[in-house]
């Protein structure tokens, strides 16, 4: 179990661990039954966006491990596990497994479902109608998103659709039947 002001999680692992001073091998599973993440409340710092590049700074080159690695571990989601950050709120539940030689370029494997959930865009909470994260043989921060949020107005369903991936988001208005943007909105 963890217990910090961000997160709390009730954890099963199941892991084997085996290795040399050289070499460690990780193989097993990890299960969380129940957790609650809550993106911490402090003041959102103005960062530069992606496509500035600072020229002046000394690139920070992290050591390698002092060790070879080998990982294989699957970590699944219980029926328990909330999440709440500036856009998006729900329960997560699935699984993704983990594998790689480096902790930098894990590979992963699987599918988390978001239910009961909302996305906060434009100033407005919209109901999570489809949530879906889907890992396919890439580094975790290249997991594909698939989320739609809708919001029924008479006979119009209007919302945003989340596409891309963990690091680089894309919302795009939805609407049934298809509306101008402004109208959207």
């Amino acid at each position: 179990a963890a217990y910090l002001p961000e997160i709390q999680l009730l954890v099963n692992p199941r892991l084997r661990f085996a290795g040399t001073p050289q070499h460690l091998s990780v193989k097993g599973a990890v299960h969380i039954p129940e957790g609650r993440y809550a993106e911490s409340r402090e003041p959102e710092l103005v960062r530069p966006s992606r496509d500035v590049r600072i020229v002046d700074r000394a690139a920070k080159k992290r050591p390698p491990p002092p060790f070879s690695l080998d990982m294989a571990v699957a970590f699944t989601l219980g029926e328990k596990v909330f999440m709440k950050t500036r856009d998006l709120e729900g329960r997560f539940h699935g699984q993704m497994t983990a594998t790689g030689k480096n902790l930098d370029d894990m590979q992963t494997r699987g599918e988390i479902h978001i239910d009961q959930g909302f996305l906060y865009a434009a100033n407005t909470k919209l109901p999570i109608e489809r949530g879906h994260i889907y890992f396919k043989d890439k580094p975790f921060s290249l997991a594909t998103l698939d989320i739609l949020a809708v919001k029924q107005v008479g006979d119009v369903r209007a919302g945003f659709l989340v596409t891309g991936t963990l690091r680089s988001p894309a919302a795009t208005l939805y609407s049934v039947p298809s509306l101008p943007d402004q109208d959207v909105l």
